[in-house]
């Protein structure tokens, strides 16, 4: 379906562009924070509006679709592997380490 898709679109491009050096289980951990999100009243229903809150303002809720990331042609293996990350989660392969959370950061990036 195009709603199908487009979500998939948007999710393979987040696991992507946030985790594309991380493990299997790092991927499916963006996958999954961004799932329970959609899934959560206080954020957008839809991947993509989730994907993309805030691009327009001050702060981005995934920094690369605000910092000229998107720019970068994305390596045909790891766009691959992001895909199919995303295509399982999509199809309900849940992340159990990350349980509901609805943030996660690298553990060596320093958040604000």
């Amino acid at each position: 379906s195009p709603a199908y898709a487009t979500a998939l679109g948007c999710l393979t491009e987040a696991i992507y562009y946030e985790a594309a050096n991380e493990s299997i289980a790092g991927k499916r951990g963006v996958a999954q924070v961004i799932l329970n999100r959609v899934a959560h009243p206080a954020y957008p229903s839809s991947v993509c509006g989730v994907v993309y809150q805030g691009w327009r303002e001050p702060v981005c809720q995934f920094s690369y679709t605000c910092d000229g990331s998107l720019a970068r042609a994305p390596l045909a293996h790891l766009w691959r592997q992001s895909r199919d990350v995303a295509k399982a989660a999509l199809s309900g392969y849940v992340e159990k380490s990350v349980g509901t959370a609805t943030y996660y950061h690298a553990d060596y990036v320093l958040p604000y």
